[in-house]
């Protein structure tokens, strides 16, 4: 039975230091591409990011990435193992993806990023990624009905629920293709906490280049929200387009897509086996 909640993940985490800013996606589709997108733009900017996605393509390290790498397998064990003491220690009887949280946000302190790309696991306002505490921007991406059962019947409950990311003077970029209800709740939940929206757009100079090349159009407004959020979290006077568009061509996220739309090639993570491994692992 799952049981959300953020008593345990806060508790695991009480003594790992979060300096690093974050940008936190939630949403029912194209969150994994959106922190891929934004990932690449960031390292490519040069700013030291990591990225935590779910669920683990083969090892379950490999879902936490650094300068786009995937971190060794010593750095996972090192700061897991401390994770799993300190849930022994408190005997908080933490879930799986509650217990692989923590470990991301330990190596990222460790490895010193700059900035952390964060994958909602399930829903948002309850989710064990929801107790980052320097949040950049969040972003929303297209919602639709899931996870029914925990989030709620209707999809204007669901956004409700994803919209819990949102942070008191913390830009929210919204995915503009979601419908006029989704976006009515999170307008409203954005002035009840004290927020603005920003609607994602194509118009830009650098998506203007990407248009005209083999994107589909799910694709495109997926960029589309990176883009406005990683506008939105690189302080610097220019952002180096330059270095974008390269970056985002020769993407690589196994499990998902290889090297980008240019190979024509794209391999879908099952959708399935994603819903059944974060229902078995999300908050118990």
């Amino acid at each position: 039975m799952i049981e959300l909640g953020l008593n345990r993940i806060s508790r695991l985490l009480r003594h790992t230091p979060q300096p690093w800013k974050a940008i936190h996606v939630a949403g029912t589709n194209g969150k994994g591409s959106i922190c891929a997108y934004l990932s690449a733009m960031l390292h490519a900017s040069g700013v030291r990011c990591g990225r935590f996605t779910s669920p683990h393509l083969i090892d379950r390290w490999d879902c936490i990435t650094i300068d786009e790498q995937p971190i060794r397998e010593s750095i996972f064990r090192e700061a897991e193992a401390l994770v799993l003491k300190r849930n022994q220690v408190e005997d908080l009887k933490a879930s799986e993806f509650e217990l692989l949280t923590a470990t991301a946000f330990e190596v990222f302190y460790k490895e010193k990023i700059e900035m952390g790309v964060i994958e909602v696991g399930l829903g948002g306002r309850l989710d064990a990624t929801n107790t980052m505490e320097n949040k950049a921007v969040t972003i929303i991406s297209k919602i639709g009905l899931d996870h029914q059962s925990l989030l709620g019947n209707t999809i204007e409950e669901i956004a409700r629920e994803k919209a819990g990311i949102m942070r008191p003077g913390v830009p929210c970029v919204l995915d503009r293709s979601n419908i006029p209800s989704v976006r009515e709740v999170i307008s409203n939940y954005a002035k009840e906490i004290g927020t603005d929206v920003v609607i994602s757009s194509t118009e830009s100079t650098f998506l203007d280049e990407i248009k005209g090349q083999d994107l589909e159009p799910h694709q495109l407004e997926n960029l589309a929200c990176a883009y406005t959020a990683f506008h939105l979290a690189y302080t610097k006077l220019e952002s180096p387009l330059h270095r974008l568009l390269p970056a985002i061509q020769n993407i690589h996220w196994p499990g998902a897509y290889t090297t980008g739309w240019r190979t024509q090639c794209s391999i879908s993570r099952s959708s399935g086996f994603i819903c059944q491994w974060k229902t078995s692992n999300e908050i118990k």
